[in-house]
């Protein structure tokens, strides 16, 4: 019987997926994909990583590791709605607006902190939350999505940590938040020696 590696790296990716294999990763130290075909892409760590270390992880291949970068989203409203009596605006389009945008149109800033709560992709239809009283949207008026933030996660030993930016030049992953998801700080009684596996958990969109 032969097996084949299907998981992805981006999107959802391990870091937030309910699979068995996303358990397996989060609760158990990295392991190669020759240990285990299902488990995802794999690297080196290039330099000790220390229980100080909260600015950037040096990799041996940085290609493997998906850049969060930026989201971008804009649509265009199919009728008037007047956010004081009306949540729901219907939109051309709702495949790029992901739930946690901020809504920005001519009427409403980005200070205004209004936010796509649920999205109806049968009907083009959004819901959102925060409005400000007597707020106007018109038909025909494009209305633009601020960026959710999005990191990327790795695996190092027994510990996830998030990146926010993978950088080609000098292979290295910077932006790092420690301990997420719940794991134990792998640095706690000393050093991971450079030459340690660090799994690649793929990308998560942050809607909070």
């Amino acid at each position: 019987m032969s097996l084949t590696n299907n998981v992805t790296v981006t999107g959802t990716g391990l870091y937030n997926s309910a699979t068995r294999e996303s358990f397996f990763l989060r609760d158990n130290p990295g392991y190669t994909s020759n240990v285990d075909p299902r488990l995802p892409k794999f690297d080196y760590i290039t330099s000790n990583l220390t229980i100080w270390a909260n600015t950037q992880i040096t990799v041996g291949n940085i290609n493997l590791f998906p850049d969060p970068g930026e989201i971008t989203a804009n649509s265009t409203v199919t009728a008037n709605s007047l956010l004081s009596n009306l949540l729901i605006i219907p939109v051309s389009s709702v495949s790029t607006i992901i739930l946690g945008n901020k809504i920005i149109t001519a009427n409403i800033a980005n200070t205004a902190n209004v936010k796509v709560t649920k999205i109806f992709s049968a009907n083009g239809n959004i819901l959102v939350s925060g409005y400000t009283a007597n707020a106007q949207i018109t038909a025909g008026e494009t209305v633009y999505f601020w960026p959710s933030k999005r990191v990327g996660a790795v695996r190092v030993r027994g510990e996830v940590i998030q990146y926010d930016h993978a950088w080609a030049a000098n292979s290295t992953l910077t932006g790092l938040s420690r301990n997420i998801g719940g794991t134990t700080n792998s640095t706690i009684s000393g050093n991971v020696r450079a030459g340690n596996i660090i799994s690649v958990l793929g990308l998560r969109t942050l809607t909070s």
